[in-house]
């Protein structure tokens, strides 16, 4: 017995098949998106130890510092759509906003 033989159990292979083309209906599967934009954060670049204002329609209620690996380095609670920015090393950030309603909203953030 062969190893083909072996992994079929005797239930010989086809090696021919069928393909089927279908005319495209205009749907796509997948995600929605969606505009989350923060009008303005600023200001950006910022320095440690400063106050990052937050321009928006929306009301946040929370924000998460993430370093560009995904790490997150700091969890802020927001007052009046102000954020104080303690002492962090500089580089290039993420700043994940938090509304009531359990939305996310990305916006990059340098700390100088």
């Amino acid at each position: 017995m062969n190893f083909i033989d072996f992994l079929n159990q005797g239930v010989p292979i086809s090696t021919s098949f069928t393909l089927t083309f279908r005319p495209w209906t205009g749907q796509v599967v997948g995600l929605t998106e969606t505009s989350n934009k923060v009008n303005t954060i600023f200001p950006n670049p910022i320095s440690s130890n400063a106050v990052l204002n937050i321009q928006s329609n929306f009301t946040f209620i929370s924000a998460s510092l993430m370093s560009v690996s995904g790490k997150i380095i700091q969890i802020y609670d927001i007052n009046e759509n102000k954020i104080n920015i303690p002492s962090i090393d500089s580089g290039f950030y993420f700043l994940v906003l938090n509304d009531s309603n359990f939305n996310q909203y990305f916006q990059k953030l340098i700390i100088k």
